[in-house]
C-alpha cells in the first residue's frame, strides 16, 4: 500500500517527506532524519539535462521494488545516463538511466537537532559537489586498491586504506552538514 501511495505521490509531481531507512548515504542522510523529494521532469532534449548536477541526491528505482536515494556523482553525456554513488559505498551503482529517475532530494531535516538543510542553496550546492568529486576520486582509488588486492593475498590494510579514503568526505559533511 505505501509503495503504491508514493509512487502516485511521486507521479503526481507532488514534493513528499519521507524517513529513508539504510546506510548507504551517512553521514550526509543519517538515521532518523527526514528528506523532502521533489519530483523532476526529464522532458527536455538531451533526457537529464542541467536538471540533475554532480552532487545532487537523487532518488531511482533500481528494479521493480527497490529504491535507492544516492548522489550523482558523474554524467554521460552520449546516452544521457548518470553515475550515482552511495556516500558511504566504495563503489558507484550501474549507470542510472532518465527513466529510472524520479526527483532529486532537496531538504534534509535532522530531527534531534531540528536543523533543515536546503540543498539547493548555492553553498549547499557547491559543499555537495566536493563531496561528489570525492566520492568519485574514492571510487576510483579503491578500484586500484582492489585490483592489487585480487594479485596479492588479501591484505590487512586495505580496511585502513579505506577509511583513510574516506576521512576527507566524512569531515566535510560533517563540518557543514552537522
Amino acid at each position: 500500500m505505501k509503495e503504491i501511495l508514493f509512487n502516485e505521490l511521486l507521479d503526481c509531481m507532488v514534493p513528499i517527506r519521507i524517513q529513508p531507512s539504510g546506510l548507504s548515504m551517512h553521514p550526509f542522510i543519517r538515521r532518523g532524519d527526514y528528506i523532502t523529494i521533489t519530483p523532476t521532469s526529464f522532458d527536455n532534449r538531451d533526457g537529464v539535462g542541467d536538471m540533475i548536477a554532480p552532487g545532487d541526491c537523487v532518488i531511482f528505482q533500481e528494479d521493480s521494488d527497490r529504491w535507492l536515494i544516492h548522489r550523482v556523482i558523474g554524467k554521460n553525456r552520449k546516452n544521457s545516463n548518470i553515475i550515482t554513488k552511495g556516500d558511504a559505498l566504495l563503489h558507484p551503482d550501474l549507470p542510472v538511466t532518465p527513466g529510472m529517475l524520479w526527483g532529486k532530494v532537496t531538504r534534509i531535516h535532522r530531527v534531534n537537532s531540528q536543523k533543515e538543510y536546503q540543498l539547493d542553496r548555492l553553498l549547499d550546492r557547491r559543499i555537495c559537489r566536493w563531496i561528489a568529486f570525492l566520492s568519485r576520486c574514492e571510487a576510483v582509488i579503491s578500484s586500484i586498491f582492489r585490483l592489487r588486492r585480487q594479485k596479492v593475498a588479501c591484505s590487512p590494510g586495505f580496511e585502513f586504506i579505506t577509511r583513510i579514503i574516506k576521512f576527507p568526505k566524512w569531515i566535510l559533511t560533517r563540518i557543514f552538514f552537522p
